[in-house]
């Protein structure tokens, strides 16, 4: 049986692996959207399922940082036309990003129908966002706390890559945010229309 101390490096080691991987998954990911490699495959979509994994795979990392999160799910069914992976995987990155860049309060999904157009917003109480760097926030490879005296982990491809997922699947992006306050990230995605998106 490992002792605490012995436990400690292990999941130290465990955490870096993991935080490494995802790196050179993102570095290839946007090398290869550069290089237009990428196949969208769209297809019916129920988002409500979709959101509710990605708050359930979030839940244990938000624990740890004593933070809430919570999915406010409508009634009914929700369904986009997209492609799965790349919808997943955006938002992925900004409950990711939610949680990361939050040390007090908590990360709120909200996926609603609004005037026929599907609406998500992922919402925190952390850091938020400077004007300034609000300019280039979806360049890759960018922070806003840079260099060896940044706070946080990371080469800042998250966001770069969220935004052209998106954009593959013609999906809208806004962002509201103040400094020490929190932000908020809005995605208007397209809604299945049936068989007018079977054509």
């Amino acid at each position: 049986m490992l002792e605490e101390k012995d436990q400690v490096i292990f999941d130290y080691i465990g955490e870096s692996s993991a935080r490494l991987m995802h790196t050179v998954d993102s570095i290839l990911n946007i090398s290869m959207l550069k290089a237009g490699t990428i196949s969208v495959h769209k297809e019916k979509i129920n988002l409500n399922h979709l959101v509710a994994i990605t708050v359930n795979n979030f839940k244990l990392i938000a624990k740890k940082k004593n933070l809430s999160i919570q999915f406010i799910n409508p009634d009914n069914p929700v369904e986009i036309f997209a492609d799965k992976n790349c919808i997943s995987s955006a938002i992925a990155n900004l409950t990711d990003n939610a949680i990361k860049y939050t040390s007090e309060g908590g990360v709120e999904l909200k996926l609603a129908v609004i005037k026929g157009q599907v609406k998500l917003s992922i919402s925190d109480t952390g850091i938020g966002i400077s004007k300034e760097y609000l300019q280039r926030i979806f360049e890759p490879y960018t922070q806003e706390s840079e260099g060896f005296t940044k706070h946080f982990q990371g080469v800042g491809l998250g966001l770069a890559l969220t935004k052209r997922y998106l954009d593959l699947n013609d999906a809208n992006l806004e962002l509201v945010s103040k400094k020490n306050v929190g932000s908020t990230f809005t995605l208007t995605l397209p809604k299945y229309k049936g068989e007018k998106n079977e054509k």
